[in-house]
């Protein structure tokens, strides 16, 4: 018999982008492994993407989804409706006014409606246990009240660190303070914590030593073999021309212009390659990067696909013969594990990874999945884009070795999620 498990996921199908792939997967999975997951979101506002594959992904597993109002900017938006992305400078400006009034973010008015509603249909469900993901932290917080109101243990998910967030910004050292004082009491209330590195682990463990070290588990970010299968693909690209593919979006410091000048100081220096390297961008894109890509000349050598729903974003992927991956240099990206990496482990292609000093480097080099650069050097990024040419036109390009690959199985990842879930009710029925 299924048990039920609770949920908390803001960023949830409709909606698309990357935030919502790995609660995805977790719930269209469980049900493989005997726990049921009930799922506590919000009813859609407005969003840069929507992406409703995802959604029938989990309403064809079964999953119950239930949908709450909230009080935050997307409510300013019609219900639905695709919202263009501002200039990197005005989103900038817009965060950190929010990351300034806002604790731990701007989710925090979904915080009652969402407790509200569960209180309502509590009776309908038999929760065993409460799981949060986060970012947005506020649905560890929203966990950390649910689990003590019903009762049950709660296992909080980190997808990205919290008080060393990659994109936050502390105006005060108050703030800072808020952040931390918020993470401990929901650390304090955890069964179990899991992350998706060891470096989140490790900074975790480091920060609040009430944690011992089998508290905090790690499951990393995964691929679903579903989404890489050969009816993904579309028609096949030119085999004469070397496509190299970035999927996702740039903000902050991750920008596509390393690469795009490089690419031009290659056709300045080979003008007979041009023509023979293209570039591929799939998810939203800015207009202040495609005023570049005319500036450089780089019209003809681009594609702009904008974006497109995961199942065929997985295609263009496995059309490709290159994966691009950057991070900027900015503090705490060495934490960072952007989810698109797994994405391209699942598309088995070599891998070009423009990213500094960390996590995502690490796993680059030891899967022997890619090469890997400066994200801001130039010469380095066209140099490696040139090894990847010649052995494409060698037709030596090998794919990703099967053992980097077999460890980010979303489906046996999901089993290990599920092994926790055990471990943390085993107590209630001894």
């Amino acid at each position: 018999m299924d048990r039920n498990v609770l949920v908390i996921a803001y960023y949830f199908p409709p909606m698309g982008l990357s935030g919502v792939q790995r609660t995805v997967k977790f719930v269209k999975y469980l049900r493989n492994y005997g726990w049921y997951p009930v799922v506590l979101t919000v009813s859609p506002g407005g969003y840069y993407a929507y992406d409703k594959s995802l959604l029938k992904e989990v309403e064809d597993a079964g999953v119950d989804i239930i949908r709450t109002g909230s009080i935050d900017p997307t409510r300013l938006y019609k219900p639905g409706e695709a919202v263009k992305l501002p200039r990197e400078s005005v989103r900038k400006l817009m965060n950190r006014a929010s990351q300034t009034v806002f604790i731990p973010d701007n989710k925090i008015g979904w915080k009652k409606p969402a407790i509200r509603k569960i209180e309502e249909v509590k009776d309908k469900y038999n929760i065993e246990l409460v799981f949060s993901t986060a970012p947005p932290f506020t649905d560890h917080i929203i966990g950390r009240d649910l689990s003590r109101k019903l009762q049950v243990p709660l296992v909080l998910d980190y997808r990205d660190a919290w008080l060393d967030y990659q994109f936050a910004f502390y105006p005060t050292p108050l703030h800072r303070y808020a952040h931390y004082n918020l993470e401990k009491s929901c650390l304090k209330a955890v069964s179990k914590v899991v992350v998706v590195n060891r470096k989140i682990k490790i900074k975790i463990l480091e920060q609040y030593s009430f944690l011992h070290y089998n508290d905090v588990n790690i499951i990393p970010q995964g691929f679903d073999p579903a989404d890489f299968t050969i009816d993904s693909l579309p028609s096949l690209p030119d085999s004469h021309t070397m496509r190299i593919t970035h999927t996702g979006t740039f903000i902050e410091d991750i920008t596509p212009v390393p690469l795009l000048n490089a690419v031009a100081k290659i056709f300045n220096e080979n003008p007979k390659l041009r023509g023979r390297i293209k570039l591929t961008f799939a998810g939203l894109f800015r207009e202040a990067h495609e005023k570049i890509i005319k500036k450089l000349g780089l019209q003809n050598d681009v594609e702009l696909l904008g974006y497109i729903d995961h199942r065929s974003c997985t295609g263009v992927m496995m059309n490709s013969d290159v994966l691009f991956l950057t991070l900027g240099k900015k503090k705490n990206h060495e934490h960072h594990t952007t989810g698109k990496l797994y994405d391209y482990f699942g598309a088995r292609k070599p891998i070009l990874a423009a990213v500094p000093e960390g996590i995502v480097s690490q796993i680059v080099t030891e899967t022997g999945a890619g090469v890997v650069t400066d994200p801001e050097n130039i010469d380095e990024i066209a140099s490696a884009v040139l090894q990847y040419f010649e052995k494409f036109r060698r037709r030596e390009l090998l794919p990703v070795p099967e053992s980097a690959v077999e460890k980010y199985d979303r489906t046996k990842l999901t089993g290990d999620l599920a092994g926790i879930f055990n471990k943390v009710t085993e107590y209630r029925y001894a």
